[in-house]
């Protein structure tokens, strides 16, 4: 039951992976900005690479997933980024939210090592309301 709780979770963290909800957000593909910000994610993929690998290990020693604060080889945090992991004993996801991206982008790993990119589906004004689009 928990893994099917797990896995509904997961899939709702992924279906807004496509949709962008802003007109600032439709930037061309080779902005400056996001070549400027392209050493910033590719170190979020490596970490996330590290995450993968450790998890990986850590699941062959012990039998099962564990939590962020347990594993020791990972690289430093990509500035900006924010992390949660959520996991169980057979699946794990982990996202990297960007803090500098106006868009709210974020990065997503799971326990077979697959990398996802996405956009949140709504926004949140200054004042906290958030805006489903």
């Amino acid at each position: 039951m928990r893994r099917v709780r797990f896995a509904c979770v997961a899939v709702l963290l992924l279906l807004p992976a496509a949709v962008v909800h802003a007109q600032d957000c439709a930037t061309p593909v080779a902005s400056p900005l996001q070549r400027a910000e392209a050493p910033r994610s590719t170190d979020a993929a490596r970490y996330l690479a590290a995450l993968h690998a450790a998890q990986t290990r850590g699941h062959l020693e012990r039998g099962r997933y564990v939590p962020l604060h347990e594993l020791r080889e990972l690289p430093p945090l990509p500035v900006g980024f924010v992390p949660k992991l959520m996991t169980d004993q057979w699946s794990y996801v982990m996202s990297l939210t960007d803090l500098f991206d106006p868009c709210g982008a974020a990065m997503f790993l799971d326990e077979r090592g697959v990398v996802y990119h996405g956009h949140p589906r709504s926004k949140t004004d200054k004042q906290g309301a958030t805006e489903i689009q």
